[in-house]
């Protein structure tokens, strides 16, 4: 009678335990897609990893490995990684729909990175799916492969040092991605008539403006443009684009400009001149690689922490503008090619190397003893929580473990961030990723931390604030107060970049 009874409850602790862990995948990867809309590609690969870790469904595995090998292919210039995430997903899952476009897709990656295995994976391709929707296309191109002789008929150009920015002189700042009304004050040209004031609604997916409608709009000034809705003036012009669901609205600006908008309001405006400098660089170098990977998008960045806090004219500072003209067209490369200049407010006493944190390798994001940012703000910090509060976070994101035990470390990288966590409870345990896990459900600053229960309440020890890669604000002021320069510093939290004009 105890077994009959036992195994329906067994059941059910199952299906709620697939429900809960389906919750999480679903979550980390929806958090992933709009990870990738803010330019945060790193964390967005750690997001899609979380995703597919946490759930045994199949199809929640492949769409997160689809969206991740996605990510690397078109943001982060590894298109080797996504071709075995491609290919792993046809070997893994061959039975499924999803195999198909997973072969479809290693074939294409293949042939634009000039691999020897393209003909390979499209004859595969031929062979299992006759009647498949990419079948004529894969055919053409196996042709046209076929009569190459080598690979040195077709080489792949490399990035030259002219090439870099040119053609670069304007950015396009997302201030709305959707608004269905917009008012705009200054001394303003519309199609060549002047207008002190312009107001516009979105109406029949179009833009309707002095009660014509238009797809597109085009607002321009001699002096400034104030946007109502954000409070701020902009240099540049003004681009109003009808999408979807609302206005896209775009300030379109000189990339220098949009530099002195930026530097002091991600840095302090008081900081060291030297430190300033080291924050003009980065975020040009931030703002130029975004530009390049989003050339098909319909802007290059947002004007908030997603990309870079960008304010106009009101963000610009004396000091910021310094430091911008000092610095004017400097980028950093690495074999040149612009760098994913990923950046942090603090490092805690030791920055992370890309690979260690998200997995993904970039030689010039490694990871070192930082004494400098240890002495600063948020270079070392103790918090607590509950075990009811943190219970209550994982309820929250579909993690049903019951009554939490103990949080015990799993992977502790280099660093001495602890990247993966085991939770255990009353309805057992799980392991997930600490980014995408317990920073998230306690508010950690950073994950560079010690984990202590006493009681019924967990202490953290920690330091930094971010994710620890890269260049560190409060480090980089540090150094500058001890006397180094830009390059210097720079070339501490990067290394063996290049540091190159863009004009």
């Amino acid at each position: 009678m105890f077994k009959i009874l036992l195994l329906p409850f067994l059941i059910f602790e199952l299906l709620v335990a697939e429900v809960s862990t389906e919750v999480f995948s679903k979550w980390n990867i929806n958090y992933g897609d709009l990870l990738v809309d803010q330019g945060k590609y790193l964390e967005a690969v750690d997001a899609y990893d979380s995703a597919f870790e946490a759930t045994s469904i199949d199809t929640l595995k492949i769409e997160a490995m689809i969206r991740e090998a996605n990510v690397f292919s078109l943001y982060l210039d590894e298109k080797k990684i996504a071709l075995d995430i491609y290919k792993k997903i046809y070997y893994k899952f061959p039975k499924r729909k999803e195999a198909e476009f997973a072969l479809y897709q290693a074939g294409m990656l293949a042939k634009e990175m000039k691999d020897k295995e393209a003909p390979k994976l499209f004859e595969e391709y031929m062979k299992k799916y006759k009647n498949g929707k990419f079948y004529f296309q894969v055919k053409f191109l196996n042709d046209k492969l076929s009569k190459q002789t080598t690979q040195e008929e077709y080489p792949v150009k490399p990035t030259s040092e002219e090439e870099i920015g040119k053609n670069f002189v304007n950015i396009r700042v997302a201030l709305h991605k959707t608004i269905n009304d917009i008012t705009l004050s200054g001394n303003l040209i519309v199609n060549n008539k002047k207008f002190p004031k312009v107001h516009c609604l979105y109406k029949n997916n179009k833009i309707m403006f002095n009660n014509q409608l238009f797809d597109k709009l085009t607002i321009n000034s001699n002096e400034f443009i104030y946007v109502d809705s954000k409070k701020h003036k902009y240099r540049g012009y003004i681009e109003l684009m009808a999408k979807e669901n609302g206005i896209l609205v775009l300030n379109v600006v000189d990339i220098e400009s949009y530099i002195h908008g930026v530097v002091t309001s991600e840095s302090i405006s008081s900081w060291h001149p030297e430190a300033l400098k080291s924050q003009a660089i980065a975020s040009r170098t931030y703002a130029y690689y975004q530009a390049m990977v989003r050339k098909d998008w319909d802007y290059d960045v947002l004007d908030n922490t997603g990309d870079q806090v960008y304010k106009g004219l009101d963000g610009s500072s004396k000091s910021g503008v310094e430091a911008t003209n000092a610095t004017r067209g400097t980028i950093l490369t690495y074999q040149n090619k612009p760098i994913l200049a990923q950046y942090t407010a603090s490092s805690g006493w030791r920055s992370s190397s890309s690979e260690e944190i998200f997995n993904v390798e970039k030689p010039y994001l490694y990871g070192h003893q930082d004494t400098f940012s240890e002495k600063m703000p948020l270079g070392r910090w103790d918090t607590e929580m509950s075990i009811s509060e943190i219970e209550s976070g994982l309820n929250k994101k579909g993690i049903k473990i019951g009554k939490l035990f103990s949080i015990e470390p799993v992977v502790i990288g280099p660093s001495g961030r602890i990247t993966k966590v085991k939770f255990v409870g009353s309805n057992g345990e799980k392991t997930l990723k600490t980014y995408s896990s317990l920073r998230r459900i306690v508010g950690l600053s950073d994950i560079l931390t010690t984990i202590e229960k006493r009681g019924n309440v967990f202490f953290f020890k920690g330091g930094g604030f971010g994710h620890g890669v890269g260049y560190s604000q409060w480090g980089g002021q540090a150094m500058a107060k001890a006397g180094y320069k830009y390059n210097e510093i720079l070339k501490f939290y990067y290394k063996d970049v290049v540091f190159q004009q863009l004009f």
